[in-house]
């Protein structure tokens, strides 16, 4: 097992929500995810982090609602989602958290 793999959580493990006591289940997330439109696209960056500077990472966001983790009480939580799309056409979530601040969409 390399050092990375140690670091990350079960693919099951509950998507963290900062600020707020929500959560995302990975079903949710899967749904989050998929229901992504165009509409949804902020902006491309640069892979910043040594030795994949020639990647680039595409980020989304999107308003949701979300159950609060010990209540009843749900709320719209705006999310940032950010992929890496690979070269070998695989994507991975590197990111998806409520936003820090609010993103500028590209095509709204």
């Amino acid at each position: 097992m390399s050092a990375n793999a140690a670091e990350c959580p079960p693919a099951n493990a509950p998507v963290s929500v900062r600020r707020r006591k929500m959560h995302i289940d990975e079903a949710e997330a899967k749904e989050i995810i998929l229901s992504l439109t165009v509409m949804d696209f902020s902006e491309i960056l640069q892979n910043e982090h040594k030795g994949y500077e020639h990647e680039k990472l595409y980020v989304f966001g999107k308003d949701v609602t979300l159950l609060e983790r010990n209540g009843t009480e749900e709320k719209t939580v705006s999310l940032y989602i950010k992929f890496n799309k690979l070269e070998n056409c695989f994507v991975i979530v590197i990111s998806l958290h409520e936003q820090k601040y609010p993103l500028t969409y590209y095509f709204r």
